[in-house]
């Protein structure tokens, strides 16, 4: 299996290092200290494809949600966010859908944010669903189908990071 970086990812990974180098390492501890994350920042991040969960359009959706999410990076900043729900408990996890949430809608709301130790810039804050009620449209595939689309997705995600994370062991391993 070859596990060398092709062209394109080369030049991604250079992109994100010379933006990181450049925009975020001169000023890391001032924020994680400050406990802020400059927002001036998100659109750049958003120009190089950095921000937000990537769902395919294929994926394409309800009811009265309440509960929390906790942990959830950037849960007072962000405008809409994806999570998952159970629909049919009788199911197991064919009962669980995948939603978007919009801040805009009544119910949903950011909550407390946490004191993490380090990547403070970073916020992290839970989300409450309080009779939350989401139009069928924003669910993610078919009802059922969410604990599906998010195993997919984490899929996916990780074969698009092994040939990174291959570089970077071989480098670790380069290093000693």
């Amino acid at each position: 299996m070859n596990f060398e970086l092709s062209e394109e990812q080369q030049q991604i990974k250079y992109s994100i290092r010379e933006f990181a180098e450049s925009e975020i390492k001169p000023h890391v501890m001032e924020w994680d200290e400050s406990q802020h994350f400059p927002e001036e920042l998100r659109p750049k991040l958003a120009e190089l494809g950095l921000m937000g969960v990537l769902f395919p359009e294929e994926y394409g959706g309800a009811g009265m949600v309440n509960g929390s999410k906790n942990f959830i990076t950037h849960a007072i900043v962000c405008n809409t966010l994806v999570a998952v729900a159970v629909t049919d408990k009788s199911q197991g996890n064919r009962g669980i859908s995948a939603f978007i949430f919009d801040k805009s809608m009544d119910g949903f709301r950011s909550d407390k944010k946490e004191n993490k130790l380090g990547m403070r810039a970073s916020e992290t804050a839970s989300v409450v669903f309080e009779d939350c009620i989401v139009p069928d449209e924003n669910r993610l595939g078919n009802e059922g189908e969410g604990f599906c689309s998010v195993c997919r997705f984490w899929t996916a995600a990780a074969s698009r990071s092994r040939p990174c994370r291959s570089a970077s062991l071989r480098e670790l391993m380069r290093r000693r």
